[in-house]
């Protein structure tokens, strides 16, 4: 699923309850927070539901939900979970930023150090970490960009 625009992110608070004069910048501050991630925006909207709305001037918005928190646990132990060619691969593609093919994410993984089954890697990886915007393009989802650069290479 793609990342929701700011619009969608309004229509979805107005669902969930938030005041009309105040949608528009809930939903600004939860795109920026999220990225529009489908996943971690809902998450972020109820939680902001569930508080009654506070008021999105407040810099209390910026800081980091308890549902968020808990999204971003089990994005940490999904990561502990992949391999070490799969997490090599998300770091090098991480490097690159923006939209990418998926033979060039292959050729990335080719590089030397090879890893290991590149194309395999990067296959198990469309859906959670690497999402799809059309038929031939890529990008890297924020549930990694957001828990890559914390969780950092494996200790030996």
């Amino acid at each position: 699923m793609p990342n929701l625009t700011r619009e969608e992110l309004q229509e979805l608070a107005l669902k969930l309850g938030c005041p009309t004069s105040s949608a528009h910048q809930h939903a600004a501050f939860v795109e920026i927070q999220t990225s529009g991630h489908p996943q971690l925006a809902h998450a972020r909207l109820l939680t902001l539901s569930r508080a009654g709305w506070p008021d999105a001037a407040h810099a209390v918005l910026a800081l980091p939900s308890s549902d968020l928190t808990q999204l971003k646990t089990e994005a940490r132990q999904l990561i502990r979970d992949l391999s070490d060619g799969e997490i090599e691969l998300l770091y090098r593609l991480s490097v690159i930023g923006g939209t990418f093919r998926r033979d060039h994410a292959i050729r990335v993984g080719m590089l030397k150090p090879e890893v290991t089954l590149s194309a395999d890697c990067f296959d198990h990886l469309v859906g959670p970490w690497i999402e799809q915007i059309n038929e031939s393009y890529y990008r890297l989802s924020p549930s990694w960009t957001t828990q890559g650069s914390e969780y950092g290479p494996r200790e030996s």
